[in-house]
């Protein structure tokens, strides 16, 4: 999964200038973190009530072989691995019992390989979370010069009108020059007259 996260990652020259893209990859992302987030807190849900379960049925099987155990100890044992040490001379007197027992191991450890996949899921998102905020910085950046260029060009673009209108304005006044120069040279009556 991780993988697939430095994958999403990319490099950062693959991003268009372009400030829609930007902002629809930036939507893009914002929605599948959201879904992520559901899923994981789906998942968690799902965790928990499956553990409670396990502890549920490891109480009532505890309760069959004639022992009670506090739910804190419980907990504890399951959370420590413990359990099975705890029960195995209870369970293993009887032929039934090592049926229960093998049961509640195999339960223990689903319960332990969920665990893991949590943790797993848990870096996947923090992973998801370095790469959102890497992302931020980037299409801030992006923002920023996508704005730097439109200003650029704005002032561009008056500079270029500005430029044409001087060019006219000396077109004419050049104009105007040449014309009394040429009436002065030309026109003007011979001085001896």
């Amino acid at each position: 999964m991780n993988a697939e996260v430095q994958k999403l990652k990319g490099d950062p020259k693959d991003y268009s200038v372009n400030g829609v893209d930007a902002r629809i990859k930036k939507n893009q992302v914002m929605a599948l973190t959201k879904k992520f987030q559901n899923a994981l807190l789906a998942f968690n849900n799902e965790q928990l009530r499956y553990k409670e379960k396990c502890k549920q049925k490891i109480t009532s099987y505890l309760s069959l072989s004639g022992r009670n155990m506090p739910e804190e100890d419980i907990d504890k044992a399951i959370e420590n691995g413990q359990l099975f040490d705890y029960t195995k001379g209870l369970i293993l007197a009887q032929r039934d019992k090592k049926a229960l027992y093998d049961e509640v191991k195999s339960r223990h450890e689903d319960i332990i390989r969920l665990e893991a996949s949590i943790r797993e899921l848990h870096d996947l998102f923090q992973d998801m979370s370095m790469l959102l905020e890497s992302q931020g910085e980037m299409l801030n950046h992006i923002e920023r010069n996508v704005e730097s260029a439109v200003d650029y060009a704005t002032k561009a673009f008056r500079n270029v009108k500005q430029a044409k209108e001087i060019q006219a304005s000396t077109r004419k006044v050049g104009y105007i020059t040449h014309c009394v120069l040429f009436y002065g040279i030309v026109g003007a009556p011979p001085r001896g007259m």
